[in-house]
């Protein structure tokens, strides 16, 4: 290490510490709770759910791992290659958002975000750009971004996108050959760079190849969050600076970058989720199995628990539940109909006593659409 990136790091963790003692940074003993596991249901945190299987069609067939938004009338699904629109409360499909393809106002990927500030979507376009589409699918402008092109060559590659406010656009930068020198960029919807956030880890020794999840996003409140896989702390965004937020301690249990690749037992955040009662994790852990920790900020009381198959379901006896994404107060999870079948054949006696309004998710088949549940937390 050169002594110019030692007093860098110096400073930077400096920095950090002045911070978190100014901000009085909250502190959550992520290590501790998963060395002492104990069970989690839903009661726990859950007042009531809403289910609501989604229509099944040629035209809306959902893809594998999609992604979540929800609005006041409809559920946006993304998948690898499609975004469609549903109604919130029939499941019925709506529209798809424009589609992949080279013609005009086509994308090349979904690769993007929905912005819930101005109800619109972006989606990766083929001249190094955002395609900005309105919510009834129609292409309404392009946002260029900033020291990237497309090439094979380049290795200024942005990961995920995701938005500030209404016109302010944030993506990570993948650390391809290990030292590049971007974490985070944030640029306005002219293209214009506003800040970055330098990656304080990088490394001659790492192979070049593509690792991504490795950084991830949050939102709660209006505010931006992120955390990075090697640093246990969650920070805020701002347009000019971040801040320290939360720090969830995993001592041995930590990530380095010399070791991410390893069968090692470490804990690897996937989602956090925070509303004004709860903050959540979703993790893996050893041999990539999945956990769920939840941290109650009234009695400041941290569970962890293995996540498996789903939380146990005792608000109402039903489907158990895998938290996914959150907005406000509406926890909000997928169930896959092939894993019905199998809890209908594993739970006949409950079955039985299902509330009749409950009774057509029973009627799924193992080939539809997913059910989307919605989780009514606690306050």
């Amino acid at each position: 290490m050169n002594t110019l990136r030692y007093i860098e790091l110096i400073f930077y963790f400096i920095f950090l510490n002045w911070n978190c003692n100014a901000q009085k940074t909250l502190i959550i003993p992520l290590e501790h709770g998963y060395l002492h596991q104990e069970e989690i249901t839903t009661q726990d945190f859950v007042e009531s759910f809403i289910y609501i299987p989604l229509e099944t069609t040629e035209e809306c067939l959902i893809g594998a791992n999609p992604k979540i938004d929800l609005t006041e009338n409809n559920i946006i699904i993304t998948d690898t290659r499609q975004c469609l629109v549903f109604d919130r409360n029939s499941g019925k499909f709506i529209k798809q958002i424009v589609h992949y393809g080279i013609d005009p106002g086509g994308y090349i990927s979904t690769q993007g975000f929905y912005n819930d500030y101005s109800g619109s979507f972006y989606f990766l376009g083929w001249n190094n750009n955002l395609i900005k589409y309105s919510a009834g699918g129609k292409q309404i402008g392009s946002v260029p971004i900033p020291s990237y092109n497309n090439s094979f060559t380049n290795t200024f590659l942005p990961e995920k996108f995701t938005h500030l406010n209404e016109n302010v656009i944030v993506c990570n930068i993948l650390n391809i050959n290990g030292i590049q020198n971007t974490l985070l960029l944030i640029f306005d919807e002219k293209g214009k760079e506003m800040m970055t956030v330098p990656n304080y880890y990088r490394t001659k020794e790492h192979k070049p190849g593509i690792s991504s999840e490795e950084v991830n996003f949050f939102h709660f409140n209006g505010m931006l969050f992120f955390n990075e896989i090697f640093n246990d702390t969650i920070f805020r965004i701002k347009t000019n600076r971040i801040e320290p937020y939360i720090i969830y301690k995993r001592e041995k249990y930590k990530i380095s970058r010399e070791n991410r690749g390893l069968p090692t037992e470490k804990i690897w955040i996937k989602n956090f989720l925070e509303s004004d009662k709860f903050i959540a994790f979703n993790f893996f852990g050893y041999n990539y199995g999945t956990y769920f920790a939840l941290y109650n900020k009234e009695t400041t009381k941290l569970k962890v628990c293995e996540l498996g198959t789903g939380i146990k379901n005792t608000t109402n006896n039903f489907l158990p539940f895998i938290p996914m994404e959150l907005f406000q107060d509406r926890l909000v999870g997928l169930f896959q109909p092939i894993d019905l079948e199998k809890w209908i054949d594993e739970n006949k006696d409950r079955v039985k006593s299902i509330p009749q309004e409950l009774q057509r998710i029973l009627l799924t088949k193992p080939t539809d659409n997913p059910i989307v549940i919605i989780s009514i937390l606690k306050k």
